[in-house]
């Protein structure tokens, strides 16, 4: 799945497309919990869910490149 996101981003990035910015605003909103019951801890949820995200988009890039 990263793999995808990470080619639909480099897509998107090139032609600089609205629906790139749509899906990124929207993929970062979706990583935080659903549950959460403040903005303290919406943001630790997503940041626990963002890293690993992260760390594989880092590790695709370098792998590609």
């Amino acid at each position: 799945m990263t793999g995808i996101v990470l080619y639909l981003a480099r897509a998107g990035w090139q032609k600089r497309t609205l629906w790139f910015w749509v899906i990124i605003f929207l993929l970062i909103v979706a990583l935080g919990p659903s549950d959460a019951h403040s903005v303290a801890e919406y943001l630790t949820g997503w940041v626990i869910r963002f890293l690993p995200f992260a760390a594989g988009a880092i590790v695709i890039i370098e792998f590609l490149e």
